[in-house]
């Protein structure tokens, strides 16, 4: 039963992930693995994914965005993996396939991030809202089946 209440929040955060419109490569849905963790109560279920999914859903307040603005004449900074994933996001998302032309939208994003934060979609918390009632269900057929079969014994 652990299984198909791991499947169910899974596909359900898949669901909610497409929805938002964040699907885009669908390495967050491929990386969606489920973990139990026995208790003395039961079991917990943890689900794990990329780490950017939080980020997707809760935002990023502006002063956590990791990015420094630097003037003309300033230098680079070193590798940055926000912005080689917003270079990234620039060319799949928007199809700018000039190497040039995608940082330089990267980086208006990142100002602008910089600036105001990034905004959440708040798609893990429909996750939770939409998942309780589906969860209940079928920890009901799982009771059900359990009752039958101990009725069937006798």
């Amino acid at each position: 039963m652990k299984e198909q209440i791991a499947d169910i929040l899974k596909n359900q955060i898949i669901d909610e992930w497409v929805l938002a419109g964040h699907s885009l490569s669908g390495s967050f849905e491929e990386s969606l693995e489920a973990e139990f963790v026995d208790t003395t109560r039961g079991y917990i279920i943890n689900i794990w994914g990329n780490e950017y999914g939080i980020y997707r859903s809760k935002g990023v307040p502006a002063e956590n965005i990791p990015y420094t603005r630097r003037k003309r004449g300033q230098g680079r900074g070193g590798k940055s993996k926000y912005l080689t994933g917003l270079i990234n996001y620039v060319q799949m998302r928007m199809g700018i396939g000039d190497y040039n032309e995608a940082v330089g939208v990267a980086f208006a994003i990142a100002e602008k991030h910089k600036q105001y934060g990034m905004l959440g979609s708040g798609f893990l918390d429909e996750v939770k809202e939409k998942v309780e009632e589906k969860i209940t269900e079928e920890i009901s057929k799982g009771l059900d089946i359990q009752i039958n079969s101990i009725l069937d014994e006798k």
